[in-house]
């Protein structure tokens, strides 16, 4: 299939692609300008949501949807504005003379103004020297005929094969008193005989390598599987080489992201927890990958699992460099070492969750076509798989090939069909084929259950992540000049240019459809994944690392696209188109040319103080070397710790463990469960994923059947800067209508349940600690963001008003006192709604004024602070050590025309008696209405 119309670019080729070209670079620049000039006013509107949901975006009112708007219009706007102006141009160059000068002065200023821009980006710098130096080599290697000595090159993959052995041990020195100490961890004596056997198997490969090259009776059977199996010896040792980085010497305290990946493989080992049945996994099933690495080949440790992460890196590395190597195998083999060790990193890059999409894409859009049944098969057993190692991008790659899938199906099957009915006439055995087909159909049907819970899940748990998880793409959108091209409005960074490079890529594309160098179908299976994945890729910012990747991808896919035969007739300009794609990509891309410090195979300095950060919080402390067994964690390991991290660890090991019961954990350290070795009580794998009414609803009937004796509450708690009480209301609410009590040992703060007298030795009541956890003092935007969606379907479902008749004062200092005729009880009066009745700011605009800096627990940027009055006519607060009595409750938001502020989520508010009324500060020339509101 080829781009319908535009004949005479396929009759004039040199001018069509000049013509073309000029299009391209009219469209980029244009719908860059459109989308600059329109989305201000997308970035100043409040998004408005279906149901309470609380994350990162939502404290700062920002509009995370526009974000998705501003791609999908890029992607939408780039293709159509193409065509326009294809068009246009094509009937000035019949009518008018040629313009080839003015083409060319155009063509010039847009690359100048791209080297600008990639000039901002002073990293690329030794990136281009190892280009360079690499190409150089190839240049001497291939053309100037410098090549080394036959024999010596016949004997090389004998002296690469040893290169596993250096893997077999990790060896780091641990600094004390100015001294050093040569420690090796992660210890495994399997490791050790995989990699002899790696090695003994590179050898042997080499050998046959050499017989193969020097048999006397040569014979032209060479294919692709021999041509594979004598690069292994050189293609595998150099791979492992480039996917080799040292694992982390001191244990990361990163439990949510490492808990992700750990819990999984552990809960099915431990406990028999099946996924989609017993414990979801969040990314899907490679989230068992690495898991189930640490467990064949090391102890199966929480410690152990950075060296799982290595190992693991260093098969994928082989996996794709091999995959590769067939794929580009019409490229001379120098230059397929060379296109290998580019790309690698940005295979890694993404590690475990791409390999099969990444496997889905390239192998039914590069290279030869295969036929219609070929076709069909591949793509539906790789769906399956793709699906199943990660829903969202292998769902994306399944949807991105399904119009090639349909169309082959409608129009070509047919014909192969009766084709095939012909060579079973005439003799021909099609046993093989059949079996395939029968064991692909059972495949699938197997697969059916698996798909629906996944299905399902997807369902609940993409309903609100876009806005609970989301983080700012443009942090000012009032000047996207700045962020589109910073390098030349003298701002920094280079985001948009990493992460829209696939923008120049599908613009590229276009002018090769133009030209019929690659066929339409693969360009819009290209464009339909990279449309379907910005859902995923720009739900978290991360600074540009999920979409850097797509990018790269992306690249990478367009270059092997152009080397199918049906392409240019040479393979020359197309080589150069592939090799600048590439350059260009790995000159924005920040990762190791050739060598990166964290490779050294030589070991790595371990300090005896050190400093870790996560999640925003910098711990300083001493590094000390603890085994599991020692501490009574078997699931720990063996290896440094930081001291503060192993205390954490004790701690709640102690309560847990002196209380001999089965436990929720409610914390966002995942990892808990599985160094504790104990089975998880719900399907998910943390409560931060658990951000939707139906998904808490559905947890809370789970809980229902048999509610936990304990519920650990921290360390570990924010949820993208939201406490349990606003991330999961509803379950947060069924806790406290369970009357759990609250106990603190040390720095754990955990609820046991009502009737549960047997508190951890040590322990002391824990009412403040747990107030102080659930109470967000600061609320930044989220109640002008929820009062704007008060009335819309779903949000208005799960509040219900309450009447209440109140007096109002106004003090000399500008204080508004709210009386209550009749003191309110705390579960008649979830929320308050403030409506600022003499408001001049509209409640679209209000998000321009928002202060997008980190939110602190001080005075709300030009906004109001509501303090809460205890009924005087009553015993408020609890009894007892630790009780709420005398605490000045008061939380601090932005102004907007209607705030919407959620009062339960604070136990200093729920646990307080009758409320009286309430001083509501920074309201001076102002009047304020009240309705209240209870959750259904």
């Amino acid at each position: 299939m080829q781009f319908p119309g535009f004949s005479y670019l396929k009759e004039n080729k040199e001018g069509g692609l000049r013509q073309a070209v000029l299009a391209a670079v009219a469209a980029f620049f244009s719908v860059f300008a459109y989308i600059a000039y329109l989305a201000k006013d997308r970035y100043t509107q409040l998004p408005i949501y279906s149901e309470p949901v609380v994350g990162m975006t939502i404290w700062r009112g920002y509009a995370k949807d526009a974000d998705l708007w501003v791609i999908h219009t890029l992607l939408i706007g780039l293709p159509l504005l193409f065509v326009i102006f294809l068009s246009l141009i094509l009937i000035w160059d019949k009518v008018m003379a040629d313009r080839r000068q003015a083409s060319a002065v155009f063509g010039l200023s847009y690359l100048g103004a791209l080297s600008m821009i990639l000039a901002d980006k002073k990293q690329g710098i030794p990136w281009l020297i190892s280009v360079i130096l690499l190409a150089g080599a190839y240049f001497l290697y291939v053309k100037l005929d410098l090549k080394l000595d036959k024999i010596k090159v016949r004997f090389l993959p004998f002296l690469l094969g040893p290169v596993f052995l250096l893997f077999a041990r990790f060896t780091y020195r641990y600094e004390e008193n100015g001294s050093y100490q040569t420690i090796r961890l992660y210890a495994s004596g399997r490791w050790k005989l995989l990699c002899i056997l790696l090695c003994a198997l590179m050898l042997a490969l080499s050998g046959w390598r050499l017989y193969y090259d020097t048999r006397k009776e040569k014979k032209d059977d060479e294919n692709a599987f021999t041509d594979l199996l004598r690069a292994l010896p050189i293609l595998l040792p150099l791979s492992a080489l480039r996917s080799f980085t040292l694992p982390q010497g001191v244990m990361s305290i990163d439990y949510f992201h490492n808990g992700e990946v750990y819990l999984p493989m552990q809960q099915l080992a431990d406990f028999g927890k099946l996924p989609y049945r017993d414990l979801i996994p969040i990314h899907g099933l490679c989230d068992y990958y690495y898991g189930f690495v640490d467990r064949l080949i090391f102890d199966g440790s929480y410690q152990s699992l950075a060296a799982a992460k290595t190992v693991g890196d260093l098969f994928l590395g082989m996996f794709y460099a091999a995959f590769l190597y067939l794929l580009i195998r019409r490229f001379e083999k120098p230059l397929r070492f060379l296109l290998i060790w580019l790309v690698l990193p940005f295979l890694l890059q993404a590690g475990m969750r791409y390999v099969f999409g990444f496997v889905l894409l390239f192998l039914l859009l590069s290279g030869e076509r295969p036929g219609t049944l070929t076709f069909l098969y591949e793509w539906i057993l790789c769906s399956i798989l793709a699906i199943a190692w990660n829903p969202s991008i292998g769902g994306a790659c399944a949807l991105a090939l399904f119009p090639a899938a349909v169309y082959r199906g409608i129009f070509c099957l047919p014909g192969r069909l009766k084709e095939v009915a012909a060579e079973v006439k005439g003799g021909k055995k099609i046993t093989g084929a059949l079996i395939a087909w029968i064991c692909l159909f059972v495949l699938g049907l197997a697969f059916i259950p698996m798909f629906l819970s996944i299905v399902s899940y997807l369902k609940e748990n993409m309903a609100t992540t876009l806005f609970t998880n989301g983080m700012e793409m443009l942090t000012n959108p009032g000047d996207l000049a700045d962020a589109f091209a910073p390098a030349l409005t003298g701002g920094s960074g280079a985001f948009f240019v990493t992460v829209f490079g696939s923008l120049a890529v599908l613009a590229l594309g276009l002018v090769l459809m133009t030209c019929h160098l690659i066929s339409a179908d693969r360009l819009v299976a290209f464009w339909l994944f990279y449309y379907v994945i910005a859902g995923y890729s720009f739900v978290r910012f991360d600074e540009g690392f999920r979409a850097g990747v797509v990018t790269s991808l992306s690249c990478l896919l367009l270059a092997l696209i152009l080397t199918e035969k049906g392409g240019a007739k040479k393979i020359g300009p197309r080589f150069i188109i592939c090799i600048t794609a590439l350059i260009a990509v790995v000159w924005i891309c920040d990762t190791p040319p050739v060598y990166d410090r964290e490779q050294n195979l030589l070991g790595a300095d371990i300090p005896a103080k050190g400093t870790v950060t996560i999640m925003g919080q910098s711990v300083e402390d001493p590094t000390v070397y603890a085994s599991g067994e020692s501490v009574d964690m078997e699931h720990l390991g063996t290896g440094f710790i930081s001291a503060n991290a192993l205390e954490n660890l004790k701690n709640i090991n102690h309560v847990i463990g002196s209380q001999g019961c089965e436990w929720l954990d409610l914390t966002t350290a995942v990892a808990y469960q599985g160094i504790f070795k104990a089975p998880m009580q719900l399907p998910y794998t943390s409560a931060y994923n658990i951000s939707n009414r139906r998904m808490q609803e559905k947890a809370v009937s789970l809980l229902g059947e048999k509610s936990p004796d304990m519920i650990l509450i921290s360390p570990g708690i924010e949820f993208d800067e939201a406490p349990l009480s606003y991330r999961c209301l509803y379950l947060y609410q069924w806790i406290l209508d369970q009357g759990y009590i609250p106990y603190c040992y040390q720095n754990v703060i955990y609820l046991l349940k009502s009737g549960v007298e047997n508190k951890v030795e040590g322990s002391r009541e824990g009412t403040k600690e747990f107030a102080d956890a659930m109470h967000k003092k600061n609320q930044g935007m989220l109640p002008v963001t929820w009062a704007r969606s008060i009335d819309s379907e779903g949000f208005a479902d799960s509040l219900e008003e309450t009447k209440a008749e109140y007096a109002t004062s106004v003090s000399d200092e500008g204080d508004l006192t709210v009386t209550f005729k009749d003191p309110v009880d705390p579960e008649d009066a979830d929320f308050v709604l403030l409506t600022d009745e003499e408001s001049e700011t509209a409640p679209e605009a209000v998000a321009a004024i928002v202060d997008t800096s980190e939110i602190e627990e001080g005075a709300a940027k030009d906004g109001y602070e509501l303090i809460l009055l205890s009924d005087p006519g009553q015993e408020s607060g609890s009894d007892g050590e630790g009780a709420l009595t005398g605490d000045e409750i008061s939380w601090r938001f932005d102004k907007g025309e209607k705030m919407l502020l959620p009062l339960c989520t604070s136990p200093y508010y729920t646990q307080n008696g009758k409320i009286s009324g309430f001083v509501i500060r920074g309201c001076r020339g102002r009047k304020l209405s009240v309705r209240l509101f209870r959750l259904r």
